[in-house]
């Protein structure tokens, strides 16, 4: 039986035709979906037969499967697919019947001509959605409920105060300046000027966010007065995430680029907050006093003037130790953080530095291990530090999504590897970031609730940090009381914007 995985990206003319084979509104609602996949499994697959033509490939197709995707290959045009009239009985454990079908070779050996046109393939061929980087960006946002059908929290009491107090504050912008920027930036975009954002070593990284800019500046715009035609605030939207953090939706100053976010808040009186390795220190927190523990202290010190000193730049090696601890300790260069850091020593002739520098991470592989083994020691729902109860159904959930878009990533409905494998890998990594991420969002999520109109304002979530308005040293002592309640000694330090 065929395993139905609705991504397959072609360009519009292949789609085009598909579409027009037949009139797939009137039939059943997943015999689209189950040609389709006929289609693109039969595609450059031979079956080689001495007596007749090349065939395409046939497909038992079981008769209670067919129901229950809800979908009718009786309705699909006989020049299009082929059938064989004699039941087959599939095995003795399952009751019912199969019959094989295939795709006409005619249909087939035009879609294989069409599918290499020269235009990007950039429509699913399922649902005739335009793939996500071809998508227009929200500008309208609206607030995501925090509550269920059966009017129950979907996360902890102190994440929905959090987010109910950030999403009351107007956020002052410099407007004027973040316009200038953005200009300026679609002009290079659109290839209308010699600017100096042409820079090579720029232009990756400005492409990226070229559109987030863009749509955050349509955004923008919509808070315009009417009286003097000025914009100077706006009002984020956050949701909640399962680990606790609460992200803002699509475009703002926690998703927008540093070069943005620095136009936005230029001459404004804020003040920028980050935690001091926060993910390490997190990592830390949460061991068990022990060998372990004090080894990864030792290590955390000094791991950045180690890198330092073997010649890793520190913009590199951050995503690089980040990446490693969510990935549980392992190095897998598919990951662009990993990958990162390996080409540029490559390209710089530091391999053997590199060598060198992961030979030193010992410590945090242990510590990632003991905190996961201690953590499967507990029974489902698990609860972090913010309150958040995940629970086992949700965690199982979470895995087979991440391999779903791990398969649509790659465009492939196959691994080299059993799926189980993959899921459970996927299960402590989530698992992982549940607790140590719960540990820094509760530290954020405090320094939100605590604050007040007479010391300082939270005005923005940076996810490990916060943008704050207000008395400075007033999020210090805040932050004293934090560790004190905690029995920790995390820093905040402040950065520029």
């Amino acid at each position: 039986m065929i395993k139905i995985i609705r991504h397959y990206y072609v360009n519009k003319m292949t789609y085009d035709w598909v579409r027009s084979l037949a009139k797939w509104d009137t039939m059943s609602a997943g015999t689209y979906d189950l040609f389709v996949s006929l289609l693109t499994r039969s595609a450059w697959r031979y079956k080689i037969n001495s007596h007749k033509d090349d065939l395409s490939p046939a497909y038992p197709l079981h008769n209670r499967w067919l129901r229950k995707i809800k979908a009718s290959p009786k309705e699909i045009p006989e020049n299009l697919i082929g059938c064989d009239n004699t039941w087959v009985k599939p095995s003795n454990s399952q009751p019912g019947k199969c019959r094989y079908y295939w795709i006409n070779n005619d249909i087939i050996r035009a879609f294989e001509t069409l599918i290499f046109s020269k235009s990007p393939h950039c429509i699913n061929l399922y649902t005739g959605k335009p793939a996500r980087k071809d998508r227009p960006l929200p500008t309208d946002i609206q607030q995501p409920s925090l509550y269920d059908k059966n009017r129950n929290l979907k996360t902890s009491e102190l994440v929905a105060e959090s987010i109910r107090i950030i999403t009351n504050q107007q956020v002052q912008i410099n407007f004027e300046c973040f316009e200038k920027s953005v200009l300026r930036l679609n002009d290079w975009f659109q290839r209308k000027s010699n600017y100096s954002l042409d820079n090579p070593n720029l232009k990756g990284r400005l492409v990226k966010n070229t559109r987030a800019a863009l749509s955050l500046y349509a955004h923008l715009k919509k808070f315009r007065n009417p009286k003097d035609g000025l914009v100077s605030y706006y009002v984020p939207v956050y949701r909640p995430l399962y680990t606790g953090r609460i992200a803002e939706q699509c475009i703002g100053l926690q998703s927008c680029s540093r070069i943005m976010r620095k136009a936005l808040l230029k001459n404004t009186e804020y003040a920028n907050f980050d935690l001091q390795n926060a993910q390490l220190n997190c990592l830390h927190y949460l061991l068990q006093p022990g060998n372990i523990k004090n080894d990864l202290a030792k290590r955390a010190a000094r791991i950045f003037a180690d890198a330092e000193s073997f010649g890793l730049p520190k913009k590199l090696v951050k995503p690089f130790l980040y990446a490693y601890i969510f990935n549980c300790g392992r190095l897998n260069y598919r990951i662009p953080a990993i990958m990162a850091l390996k080409t540029y020593c490559r390209k710089h002739k530091l391999l053997t530095n590199f060598g060198d520098f992961l030979a030193g991470l010992t410590p945090i592989k242990l510590a990632t291990d003991t905190l996961l083994l201690s953590i499967k020691e507990k029974q489902a729902p698990y609860i972090n530090h913010a309150g958040v109860v995940l629970t086992a159904v949700a965690l199982e959930k979470l895995a087979k999504d991440k391999l779903d878009a791990y398969l649509r990533k790659n465009k492939t409905t196959m691994l080299c590897f059993p799926r189980q494998d993959y899921i459970n890998h996927a299960k402590d990594k989530i698992l992982l970031a549940f607790f140590v991420q719960g540990v820094e969002a509760y530290i954020i999520h405090t320094l939100t609730v605590n604050s007040s109109s007479d010391t300082y304002t939270v005005i923005a979530n940076q996810y490990d940090g916060v943008i704050i308005t207000g008395d400075k040293k007033a999020v210090y002592e805040q932050m004293a009381k934090i560790n004190k309640n905690m029995n920790a000694n995390f820093t905040l330090i402040e950065k520029p914007i």
